[in-house]
């Protein structure tokens, strides 16, 4: 080298989505898809609608409990997590007397 010369670099973060869906009966929030960093955690908050409870939750295609809240961290790689939702149901048993 005969001077002085610059060097710059850019460097950008690796990000990762997760894929946040649900059925009909209740909702996820964050929903849709998020960009995480890498190395971020990411909190999912599930809730029933009235008349309604989650059925199950699964992350990554797996199913992982019925829950309210789901934790990613330390985020590495893209994810995904359903929640599915069910009305509740009773049982009415009725009897008479005399028959």
């Amino acid at each position: 080298m005969d001077q002085n010369r610059s060097a710059s670099a850019i460097f950008i973060i690796d990000s990762y989505t997760i894929v946040a869906t649900t059925g009909p009966g209740g909702a996820i929030e964050p929903d849709r898809q998020i960009h995480v960093n890498h190395g971020d955690d990411k909190d999912f908050i599930i809730t029933a609608d009235t008349e309604y409870e989650t059925a199950d939750v699964d992350v990554n295609g797996v199913f992982v409990a019925s829950m309210a809240n789901c934790t990613f961290n330390n985020v590495v790689s893209d994810h995904s997590i359903d929640a599915s939702f069910s009305l509740f149901e009773y049982t009415i048993t009725v009897s008479a007397s005399p028959a």
